[in-house]
């Protein structure tokens, strides 16, 4: 007899559900692109003009389905898969990294995190936008003189001077360069800082954690760079 799972829509949990289907088996055309093997989870996806869509999840057997998802087909940017314990119950959720721009003065990438129960299957759980935190909490701004970002009242402020004012940003932009990680069980992001379209001057680093049933930001903070340094990648710590 066939196993049948009733995934609910949990208004009150705020969490998103995906279709699943029972059947087992790498369909015609897929690309296995990321796994978590000793979990016995696989990621697939079809490659389509330059980029990875059409995914689904084998998630200890079960087919989930309906992931409306792009990612670069570039190796150095697959997918990045995680099964662990984000919010301290006792229970594993998956998290998946994709990379969806990427470039000489772009990186972004997007996370999904899915919590698992028996009784409604797998779930996406809603995650605060890194940009609307920091908007919220960071007030910024650039003149001829300096570019200035100011945090829970400290005030961050790089020497501008030395930069043709045509080229400067109207004001800081964090939207260019975003990184994802998962590090000690715990989310985090990092937002690239520019004034100019190549240049960095800090990087910006939440911390989530579970709150208010979604992840919510639990820290923020901002490095800044002492000079300029050209867009590389998240800053190693």
């Amino acid at each position: 007899m066939k196993k049948y799972v009733i995934v609910l829509f949990m208004f009150a949990s705020f969490v998103v559900p995906i279709s699943i289907i029972s059947a087992k088996g790498k369909d015609k055309g897929y690309d296995l692109i990321a796994e978590v093997p000793k979990e016995n989870i696989v990621l697939y996806a079809k490659k389509d003009d330059g980029l990875y869509r059409d995914f689904k999840i084998d998630f200890k057997g079960w087919i989930f389905t309906e992931l409306f998802w792009i990612n670069d087909t570039n190796p150095t940017y697959k997918p990045q898969l995680f099964y662990e314990d984000l919010n301290g119950d006792g229970n594993k959720e998956l998290i998946v990294i994709l990379t969806l721009w990427t470039g000489t003065e772009l990186h972004v990438e997007e996370v999904h995190v899915f919590d698992y129960r028996e009784e409604y299957g797998l779930t996406e759980v809603l995650i605060d936008n890194p940009i609307a935190i920091i908007k919220k909490n960071i007030k910024t701004k650039i003149t001829p003189e300096n570019a200035e970002l100011v945090l829970n009242g400290d005030v961050f402020k790089y020497d501008t001077s030395f930069i043709e004012s045509s080229y400067l940003s109207d004001d800081i932009s964090f939207e260019s360069i975003i990184h994802y990680r998962v590090i000690n069980n715990q989310l985090i992001v990092e937002s690239a800082a520019l004034i100019t379209q190549g240049t960095v001057i800090g990087d910006v680093i939440i911390t989530y954690e579970y709150r208010g049933k979604m992840y919510q930001d639990k820290s923020i903070e901002f490095k800044l760079n002492p000079v300029n340094r050209p867009i590389y990648g998240p800053t190693k710590y």
